[in-house]
């Protein structure tokens, strides 16, 4: 039996959501019957879309993904704010669609401050002193997509707030959507990324949320669609996909799911858990003590095992700053392994994955 264990990294689409992301096919600009159909199932998952993050539908704005998304409002508050400041504060711990825009406009003479986050959790002292003079852009993460922590956004917004820095808050929600995130974190922020297929809708579908009071330029120009913020013909399969994703996803059973994994994988003897404090219950990261990631990740598809050793969007990149910056020694991140589930994740699922790895310690570990 073919098991996945990989959700971090994408959740399979249903075939009930391929269905009915196919019902309209005109495009929603369009004036006649086909069109008006099309735009009115497009507004209605912008308005699902709304309700879940805590804003007016007139805030959400539909994107190829977490990645424009990200990109959209990192340079678009840098190139509104630039006058107000050149300050941008962020953590060592980010996913490469926030960290490598950032460090292009570093380049480019952006002054960028990185707060730690040894353990899974914002140096507090950092934070404090990152936010002591006028910021454009303040960007962190809801939960980090290689260890499952969850980060304290009322505290960074309570100092933001406290500090007068004037910083927009722009959150990466795409782990913790419709996992663990609380629509009361997402009033506090400015601006938040999320991305469909994470919860099973299609790849290349996103939203970016713009509160009325924030200042993005935009990043795509072209016919005008999206109010004219996100110019280009919708993608209105995705956006339904995503709309249909949004009903079928249900985090009730995700902690139990996350205990039983949990449990299983301590009973095998060589591996050691990177476990924040506050997490997640669908990332669990991982040290296969001896057995090399990319061994390891072999052995295991072999056996109709699926999961990761880190990111996908950084797993061809040297070493593994994130776990590092987590307190894994630079040695031991080639022995890293992330399982991640889902709601629907099975016991016998999480037995298959656990048989499979004591057998890989049998046959790997010599």
């Amino acid at each position: 039996m073919a098991v996945y264990f990989d959700y971090a990294a994408t959740h399979p689409t249903e075939k009930e959501i391929i269905e009915k992301s196919f019902l309209f096919c005109g495009n929603p600009s369009s004036p006649h019957g086909y069109g008006i159909e099309a735009r009115k199932a497009l507004e209605n998952v912008r308005r699902d879309l709304a309700k879940v993050l805590g804003c007016t539908a007139d805030e959400v704005f539909f994107t190829s993904g977490a990645t424009e998304s990200n990109n959209t409002a990192i340079f678009g508050v840098c190139k509104a704010k630039k006058r107000f400041s050149n300050r941008i504060v962020t953590d060592d711990s980010q996913h490469p669609s926030v960290s490598e825009p950032i460090k292009a406009l570093e380049q480019e003479g952006w002054e960028v401050v990185r707060v730690s986050t040894k353990n899974g959790v914002h140096d507090q002292k950092e934070l404090k002193n990152a936010f002591s003079v006028p910021v454009a852009l303040a960007c962190f993460m809801s939960v980090n997509n290689e260890t499952g922590a969850r980060y304290d956004i009322k505290k960074i917004k309570k100092i933001i707030d406290t500090s007068g820095c004037g910083a927009h808050l722009h959150l990466d929600a795409v782990q913790g959507f419709m996992k663990c995130d609380v629509t009361s974190d997402y009033r506090l922020c400015d601006s938040i990324s999320v991305s469909a297929h994470k919860i099973g809708g299609f790849k290349g579908t996103g939203a970016l949320v713009i509160k009325k009071n924030a200042k993005i330029k935009p990043l795509i120009v072209g016919g005008g669609q999206e109010k004219g913020f996100r110019s280009g013909t919708e993608n209105i399969n995705g956006i339904l996909s995503f709309g249909e994703a949004l009903k079928l996803y249900n985090a009730e059973m995700l902690p139990a799911v996350y205990d039983m994994t949990l449990s299983a994988l301590k009973e095998v003897p060589y591996l050691e858990f990177n476990l924040p404090l506050s997490r997640c219950n669908h990332i669990i990261s991982c040290i296969a003590r001896g057995i090399r990631s990319e061994t390891l990740i072999n052995f295991l598809s072999s056996n109709g095992v699926y999961c990761s050793a880190s990111s996908a969007c950084s797993a061809r990149a040297k070493g593994n700053t994130v776990l590092e910056a987590y307190g894994v020694k630079q040695e031991d991140v080639i022995y890293a392994l992330r399982i991640s589930v889902s709601p629907k994740t099975t016991k016998e699922e999480i037995l298959t994955l656990k048989d499979a790895l004591l057998q890989g310690g049998e046959r790997l570990l010599k």
